[in-house]
């Protein structure tokens, strides 16, 4: 499974954000704040690609095309002091496509057109490649665009706006990540690669592990400097443990489900062995597990062979799974022999009747 992020969060000038100054950085771009009548300059940062401003289709000739001239107008729409001019969006680049960047850059291009039809909004930003971390850098204008010029608000965007209708269907912010799913997922099929990013929470796809949370780069900075100095970092921390052992626990239980299969398969294999007699040969596999037996197990000399237990066993002690805690599995006899007599291989033969799709003399490999 790709990995899968994407956060929004709103440009506010009370808390002293400036919507020029996202956009400068977005797109590694020289952009003058006549507001404030400050210059950012980000020209310098290296990995940045601008993507090209996406407005809707029906922005009136009015609004300007260019950057700097563009994020003029959206800055003087806005008079109040404690007003958002914008929100931001980041969102993860899957790391299959990484040594693609025209697969990256048509992904990111058809991201921003349909932000910008979908919710009547400017989009502006870049991607970003620093190393292992690819993603895109967006600044969405939080008034929508028409033939007249500037519009409303776009309250589907707004977050204070919509805390009433949580509960009363679908947000804008599920339906983005939903969007941005469903791009990279075909990107990735496009480009053969198998794994697809799922933008749902572990809990709605029913997998019991616990989610991890984003330090920051404040945080990062300070811990650098001096490790452990951050209440933010301590919880980090202490997460990625509590998260390691539920990533832990979740594989101990598909392993134990797993084996309960296996037995399954086993005992239906099994079934009405003497334990006497030649062996199979050393051509056969154990259950469709696709490993030939040595030419000795359950040989007609008695030297018998591991039995099922013991190769279980063995799996769950390196896993750390108490062989006694899964099912009936404890009870298994260390002294059975992986196969039974020459004088009841036709049980074999029916029980590959009973699997089909096994094939070279060797049952189905068992499902999971």
């Amino acid at each position: 499974m790709a990995e899968f992020h994407l956060s929004m969060a709103p440009v506010a000038r009370s808390k002293g954000g400036s919507a020029t100054r996202k956009a400068a950085y977005s797109t590694g771009s020289r952009l003058r704040d006549e507001r404030l009548g400050v210059t950012h300059d980000y020209r310098s940062k290296r990995g940045v690609e601008a993507l090209p401003l996406a407005l809707p289709s029906a922005t009136g000739e009015s609004i300007p095309r260019d950057r700097g001239s563009f994020w003029r107008a959206v800055e003087a729409t806005h008079a109040r002091k404690d007003a958002v001019p914008a929100r931001t969006l980041d969102a993860a680049i899957p790391r299959e496509l990484f040594l693609d960047q025209a697969a990256e850059r048509r992904l990111a291009t058809q991201f921003t057109a349909w932000l910008a039809e979908a919710y009547q909004v400017g989009v502006d930003g870049g991607i970003h490649r620093m190393g292992g971390n690819h993603h895109i850098d967006l600044v969405l204008t939080s008034k929508q665009f028409g033939p007249e010029g500037f519009g409303k608000q776009a309250k589907a965007l707004d977050a204070i706006a919509n805390q009433g209708t949580r509960g009363e269907g679908r947000t804008a912010a599920e339906d983005i990540r939903e969007k941005w799913s469903s791009l990279c997922n075909a990107e990735l099929a496009a480009a053969k690669v198998t794994a697809r990013v799922d933008h749902r929470s572990y809990e709605r796809r029913g997998i019991s592990i616990l989610p991890g949370i984003h330090r920051g780069p404040a945080v990062d900075a300070m811990e650098h400097k001096r490790p452990g100095s951050t209440f933010r970092g301590d919880f980090y921390r202490e997460r990625q443990e509590l998260r390691a052992l539920s990533i832990t626990e979740r594989i101990k239980r598909e392993v134990a489900d797993g084996l309960r299969r296996l037995e399954a398969v086993w005992k239906e294999l099994t079934a009405g062995f003497t334990g006497s007699g030649g062996g199979l040969g050393a051509n056969r596999s154990f259950a469709g597990l696709g490993r030939p037996h040595h030419a000795g197990l359950g040989s007609a000399a008695g030297a018998g062979g591991p039995s099922l237990g013991v190769v279980l066993g063995g799996l769950c002690g390196g896993l750390g799974v108490p062989l006694s805690s899964i099912g009936g599995l404890g009870a298994l006899s260390v002294g059975r022999p992986l196969l039974g007599s020459g004088s009841d291989a036709a049980r074999v033969g029916e029980a590959h009747a009973r699997h089909p799709g096994a094939e070279g003399g060797s049952p189905a490999r068992p499902a999971g």
